[in-house]
């Protein structure tokens, strides 16, 4: 069981983990089919990308850009904002061309994207870890929680939900 694992520390990280894609939408008037076309100035004049200190797939769009060798080419161009959320509503209000975000939003507004492409390489994993404080390692609220996010039905969840 996954509590067996939880120490009398500060906080005790559980074993689950779990990998995250990153992805690149597009405005509702663009057609995106890879992340070189960001090249094209003309067509995607300006690019969002969430604030890489605070917010994981920043720093995903940014090692990807990087990896590609995008990131003279967009740097320009770019606008950097606080959340996923932030990038999000720019690129579905138009005010940007084309933003960095994660599935969960990529599904939520699926329908006010131009489209979206699936970044799952050219950058560190994106981990999402749980974790129990000491103080509440024996609570058994506590323990089934961290027994049903390490089971089968939870992870198809988190996978289905972009987590």
């Amino acid at each position: 069981m996954a509590h067996s694992l939880i120490k009398s520390i500060s906080c005790a990280l559980h074993p689950y983990r779990h990998s995250s894609a990153g992805h690149l939408a597009q405005h509702q008037e663009l057609e995106l089919d890879s992340p070189d076309e960001l090249r094209d100035s003309k067509r995607f004049a300006r690019i969002t990308l969430p604030d890489t200190d605070k917010a994981i797939y920043g720093r995903a769009g940014s090692e990807h850009l990087e990896h590609d060798g995008l990131i003279n080419a967009v740097n320009e161009r770019l606008l950097v904002v606080g959340t996923v959320p932030q990038a999000t509503a720019y690129v579905t209000t138009g005010e940007v061309d084309a933003g960095f975000i994660n599935l969960t939003d990529a599904l939520a507004n699926a329908e006010r994207f131009g489209g979206y492409l699936v970044l799952d390489e050219h950058y560190d994993p994106i981990r999402i870890v749980a974790a129990v404080t000491a103080q509440h390692a024996d609570t058994p609220e506590v323990l089934d929680f961290i027994d049903y996010v390490d089971s089968p039905a939870a992870h198809t969840i988190a996978t289905n939900h972009g987590l």
